[in-house]
């Protein structure tokens, strides 16, 4: 079940923040116990903080598009590399997505098979989407709030403690994600 969400860090408390967007593709099976990686997409290809090292490098599925959008030409990578990880384990599945623009599916899949939901169908047939994605940013943000406080009891300026970078909040959003647990579905 594949979940694309979008994290923007924009204002808090009066602070001005920096807006940064990061999308993620978030997939489990139906009872949570098997969850791929998030895919992350961002606007640069390399971003600075990357320190001319890929996303592969440090160890994310990292894409980028101008927008930080989930594409086309992203979500069949993204499909077609998964389909080929299955194979090499004799694994088929059944995916259920929603109807998104985007969630184009490739023809030469062989180990997944696909279906979408009709428009406007999701949130009654995956209850659990809105759990989950509650459950992840739940997490989340108590983990950027610890962050936070940590940068404040180690003397950061009240303007700053807040500021977080993409490469921080791909790091924060992939711990955040480990903790969301069957408990969530």
């Amino acid at each position: 079940m594949p979940l694309d969400r979008g994290l923007t860090n924009t204002q808090n408390s009066g602070v001005k923040g920096k807006k940064n967007q990061l999308t993620f593709l978030f997939t489990m099976n139906t009872d949570g116990l098997k969850k791929l990686p998030p895919l992350i997409i961002g606007k640069y290809q390399k971003p600075c903080l990357f320190k001319n090292r890929t996303g592969a490098q440090l160890g994310f599925n990292y894409h980028n598009n101008a927008k930080a959008w989930m594409t086309s030409a992203i979500y069949q990578e993204w499909l077609l590399d998964w389909d080929r990880k299955l194979k090499n384990e004799g694994r088929k599945i059944l995916l259920l997505q929603d109807n998104f623009s985007g969630h184009v599916v490739p023809e030469t899949l062989t180990n997944i098979h696909v279906i979408n939901f009709e428009p406007n169908l999701t949130a009654h047939i995956q209850p659990n989407d809105q759990n989950i994605i509650r459950c992840f940013k739940a997490k989340y943000c108590a983990q950027f709030i610890q962050q936070v406080i940590n940068f404040y009891d180690t003397g950061v300026t009240p303007s700053c403690i807040y500021n977080i970078d993409q490469l921080d909040a791909m790091w924060l959003a992939r711990s955040a994600w480990e903790e969301v647990d069957t408990t969530t579905t």
